[in-house]
């Protein structure tokens, strides 16, 4: 029997561009797009993989409103690869 997924933090769909950097001794730039977002993280879709717990900084844009880009910090708590050849990573947010 399938069950509904049940969240405490709906996912808002995104579709924008965004950029970061990988923390560590030398910072790694990083490109993607984003898939969604919510009160705790957001996946993004990337060329390269990351590794599980990787901290990353990422600017969001928010293509069409007259608003900065949302920066959020966090650790990679999933990287899958995709059928095209791209990794889906979604980000856990430090809150």
């Amino acid at each position: 029997m399938l069950q509904n997924e049940e969240r405490t933090n709906h996912r808002m769909k995104n579709h924008n561009p965004m950029s970061g950097f990988i923390h560590g001794e030398k910072k790694i730039d990083i490109q993607g797009d984003c898939k969604d977002i919510s009160k705790t993280g957001f996946a993004f879709c990337s060329k390269d993989a990351l590794r599980i717990n990787t901290v990353i900084t990422a600017d969001i844009k928010t293509n069409g409103l007259p608003l900065p880009p949302i920066k959020v910090t966090g650790k990679v708590i999933r990287c899958t690869k995709l059928e095209d050849g791209n990794y889906e990573v979604a980000v856990q947010a430090n809150i």
